[in-house]
């Protein structure tokens, strides 16, 4: 049996995600402080049917090391490369998130994204 360490192991990426609070007075999101989580990102484009029912392309998918309530109205962002221009963050936009369980219960989460 691995342990959670092995697992860990697995995510070499952060995430940042910052909840989404309401909106302003015309009407744009405002976002609460960011939050950092260990992730496994990994592209490629495949279909997987969203929250919503329908069926859409994704272009990749991440693992969280988190149980964490999340929601796809919340902002994601990732560090792509800072060898190239630091402080530079790619916004992920969720199409589906599913909190994954293992012989104890929730485990973490798997987020599908655009």
């Amino acid at each position: 049996m691995s342990s959670i360490n092995d697992f860990l192991d697995m995510m070499p990426h952060t995430i940042y995600i910052s909840r989404k609070t309401g909106v302003d007075d015309y009407n744009a999101p405002t976002f609460g402080s960011r939050v950092s989580y260990r992730a496994r990102i990994k592209y490629g484009t495949k279909l997987v049917r969203s929250s919503r029912g329908e069926v859409v392309p994704v272009s990749g998918e991440m693992w969280l090391a988190t149980t964490a309530f999340l929601n796809e109205d919340d902002r994601y962002e990732f560090e792509r490369d800072t060898t190239v221009s630091p402080n530079s963050y790619e916004i992920l936009m969720p199409v589906r998130i599913d909190t994954l369980p293992d012989e104890a219960g929730f485990h973490h989460i798997k987020i599908y994204f655009n």
